[in-house]
């Protein structure tokens, strides 16, 4: 199971909401009032995309990011994609 970093848990509410290309998800941080560097989103989602969080759609010159990870809370807090509370 995958426990999201604070910045990767911030990238993935942007996802969640909407597939998006690595610009939009900076631009949408930046209206959350989270102010990253262009390279430090690429590198969460590079990130996010070797723990298997997410996934690339070419799209013209852009590409789209799009979750894999369902959006689940459990006790405590913590996210982890694939697991649903009400399974227990």
């Amino acid at each position: 199971m995958t426990v999201f970093t604070d910045r990767e848990l911030d990238i993935m509410n942007v996802l969640w909401r909407a597939p998006a290309t690595p610009s939009e998800v900076r631009d949408a941080l930046a209206d959350g009032g989270i102010d990253l560097a262009y390279n430090t989103v690429q590198t969460l989602l590079r990130t996010l995309q070797d723990k298997e969080n997410l996934t690339y759609t070419v799209e013209g010159r852009a590409d789209r990011v799009s979750p894999l990870a369902r959006r689940t809370m459990l006790p405590g807090g913590y996210l982890f994609p694939g697991v649903d509370p009400m399974d227990s």
